[in-house]
């Protein structure tokens, strides 16, 4: 059994060699409660044999506290550690050292060998209760079981990087008998009619980019998906200004009295009748002002170019790529037991793949979707979002909330998309193309927590 403070003395070592400074007495106590559990993970046997107590920030050792005490913490420290607690050391370092103050905390704050320790204590209370051996042991055993997850969910990852395929629909004149077995659930049946029916000429007609995902060896369709250019804009009465109901209608008014030529009622007038409320009258000016000149840019364009028809004047436009189409095929005979979703893979791995590095030679600010999901009112040109009452079906709401839960795709705000007849009474999500690398590695994460939770 290794000497404590000998072990803590390698972690500051470690510190110092990287940030030329002490490690922090908080951090500290962290590193060694998880080269405990390290340790009793691997070898069921504990490194060192101090106690851990339950302090209000976490486990501490006693023997650190009055390390951190001393003018010089660790320089009176001897000893050596043998190789493979030297590398035992190492890996908790590397391995947590980079995480987040916040991150740590929940980690150590989940461990049921402190959470037990704590029982009975208020939050801020100090806390002289040892942390139990068996609790330790335990969360090491759970945290044995998380890395098996993440062991499954790689070693799925890696069979799909292997065994799968994606094919562009028209790049393969096969592919055109192939579409015709493919097969949708009971709520796809508009999704699986386009494949069957309109996909091909759509492609070759350079209407919607179809793409195919393979299984390679039997050449089998396990997924489809469709993505074309699309455009989001903001009209020139949008804007980001935070003002109240009345704010806004007081700007609005002036607005228009003023591109009216009215001399009723000036901007100054009105802006007179608030001077015991507590209005910003300057920024309102401001804002006034800025949306005057907009518009009478736009009637200027008018004037100038004389384009009154085909021509919609908007304040900005913003490039995006659609999601037309997105379907498993369920009749595929291909169906390994995957640890997510193969349509998460799909997205993720595949789809965004894509998409970045289609922005990197072009501009793209947002991927958006319109979630289509029909219910028995089956239509071969739209999908049915709507009950006989007006409300949308559970099905729908279920479907949104999979597209913002695992997806990571928001409603629109702001803005505003261009919606054609084929996805009327479909729910329309986005997301920044800037937000697709976080939210592909917190989707990872999120999958990951799912799947140790269902253990």
């Amino acid at each position: 059994m290794e000497n404590t403070l000998c072990v803590a003395k390698m972690f500051n070592d470690l510190n110092r060699a990287n940030f030329g400074i002490n490690m922090s007495e908080n951090k500290m106590h962290r590193m060694m409660y998880l080269v405990q559990r390290e340790s009793l993970l691997r070898t069921k046997e504990e490194l060192f044999n101090a106690r851990f107590y339950g302090g209000k920030f976490g486990p501490v050792l006693l023997d650190v506290c009055r390390e951190y005490k001393s003018h010089a913490p660790f320089s009176q420290v001897t000893g050596t550690l043998s190789k493979s607690a030297k590398d035992l050391v190492r890996f908790v370092y590397d391995n947590y050292n980079g995480i987040t103050d916040w991150k740590l905390n929940s980690l150590i704050f989940g461990e049921i060998s402190w959470k037990c320790s704590r029982e009975g204590l208020q939050m801020k209370e100090d806390g002289n209760v040892p942390l139990k051996l068996a609790d330790m042991k335990l969360d090491a055993a759970r945290e044995y079981l998380r890395r098996g997850d993440i062991i499954s969910i790689q070693d799925d990852f890696k069979l799909l990087k292997t065994k799968l395929s994606v094919e562009p629909l028209t790049a393969n004149s096969k592919n055109l008998e192939l579409i015709q077995s493919f097969t949708a659930n009971e709520k796809g049946k508009g999704l699986e009619y386009f494949l069957h029916n309109d996909a091909w000429t759509d492609d070759l007609n350079g209407n919607t980019k179809v793409y195919l995902v393979k299984e390679d060896s039997s050449d089998e369709i396990l997924f489809y998906f469709a993505l074309k250019a699309g455009l989001l804009y903001r009209s020139i009465k949008d804007d980001d200004f935070v003002l109240t109901e009345k704010e806004r209608e007081i700007v609005e008014i002036c607005v228009e009295y003023y591109l009216q030529s009215s001399e009723n009622i000036t901007t100054d007038e009105i802006l007179s009748w608030y001077t015991d409320e507590s209005f910003d009258n300057y920024k309102l000016a401001e804002i006034i002002e800025y949306k005057i000149d907009v518009k009478l840019q736009a009637r200027n364009d008018l004037h100038i170019t004389n384009e009154s028809q085909n021509i919609e004047r908007v304040l900005e436009t913003f490039p995006g790529i659609v999601i037309t189409h997105f379907c498993k095929n369920e009749s595929a005979l291909f169906k390994p037991q995957l640890a997510f979703p193969l349509g998460f893979y799909v997205f993720w791995e595949i789809i965004v793949n894509i998409v970045t590095k289609v922005s990197k030679f072009i501009g793209i600010q947002y991927l958006y979707l319109f979630a289509a999901y029909n219910t028995d009112n089956f239509s071969t040109t739209k999908m049915n979002l709507f009950n006989d009452d007006g409300k949308k079906p559970a099905s729908v709401l279920k479907l949104v909330d999979y597209y913002k839960r695992e997806f990571k795709f928001e409603t629109v705000q702001g803005m505003t998309i261009l919606k054609p007849y084929y996805d009327f009474e479909c729910y329309t999500l986005l997301q920044s193309i800037s937000d697709l690398r976080r939210n592909r590695k917190r989707a990872w994460e999120e999958q990951l927590f799912a799947e140790s939770c269902n253990r």
